[in-house]
């Protein structure tokens, strides 16, 4: 009798012997898991809070893209001076209607407004065909001319602009130099000049030869050999490609070069 119930407890022994391992092992896993949860939850607080500084820094950015403005995180460069561009800076100038300097906000899908539409009839058989332009800024409310030219992007061999901020090439008589300026701010509207390292102006004597294609919406401006000032870098600035938000506004800019004469040359997109 009791050989049958030693027979009995000697596996139920083995079996509690085995569970108690089986208890250790977990522990001892569990106590490894432990550092490492610990770092995966600490990973997952650094991700969390670092997507939502980037979510509050696209919505900043759209924020500024939209307004018109160009925020500082975008820019290559400060501003070297707040420049209030519009008609007060240019009434001295005796080409009147020439320089009012714009700050247009409309998206790259939307086409300009013929709303207070301005005449600037061109023969439909031209290649750089244009009826009409709009000549209300939609972002300041403000006037513009012809003679202002929205930019998408314009690249040189240095620098890039941003295309989240609204950018514009103005013709300056008395220079003969397409000026670049970039808004800051619309009440009232105030333009910003970059340092002048960072120089996307063209000069009319520096230009060589224009190349251009409608199609792609593109410039490539190749810059005379010994034109102009050097680069920061001692090395000639370089040609020039930029781009506009519509065809519009490229056949007006197209159109105005050729007035000027400027050697112009179609190419493939």
């Amino acid at each position: 009798m009791a050989e049958n119930k030693n027979s009995d407890i000697a596996p139920l022994k083995k079996k509690i012997i085995k569970l108690k391992k089986n208890r250790k092992r977990l522990k001892d896993s569990r106590l490894k898991l432990i550092p490492y949860l610990t770092w995966i939850a600490k990973r997952l607080k650094t991700n969390k809070q670092m997507l939502k500084e980037k979510k509050a820094e696209l919505q900043r950015i759209e924020r500024g893209s939209h307004n018109g403005t160009a925020p500082a995180a975008v820019m290559d460069r400060t501003y070297e001076d707040n420049v209030p561009v519009g008609r007060e800076l240019f009434e001295s100038q005796s080409h009147e209607g020439e320089h009012q300097d714009t700050c247009s906000n409309m998206s790259l899908e939307e086409e300009e407004s013929d709303t207070d539409a301005a005449s600037g009839y061109v023969p439909e058989d031209d290649e750089f065909h244009f009826e009409v332009w709009s000549d209300t800024d939609s972002c300041s409310g403000d006037s513009i001319t012809k003679y202002d030219w929205r930019l998408n992007v314009i690249k040189t061999r240095r620098h890039t602009s941003h295309i989240g901020v609204t950018q514009y090439w103005t013709w300056v008589v008395q220079t003969q130099c397409f000026q670049y300026r970039v808004l800051k701010d619309v009440k009232p509207a105030i333009w910003g000049l970059f340092r002048d390292e960072i120089d996307f102006h063209v000069n009319l004597a520096e230009i060589e030869e224009m190349e251009w294609s409608i199609e792609a919406l593109r410039v490539h401006i190749i810059r005379k050999k010994d034109a102009g000032e050097l680069a920061a870098d001692a090395k000639p600035r370089g040609d020039v490609m930029a781009s506009f938000p519509r065809a519009r506004v490229m056949r007006r800019f197209l159109f105005f070069c050729r007035e000027r004469s400027i050697k112009m040359a179609e190419r493939a997109p």
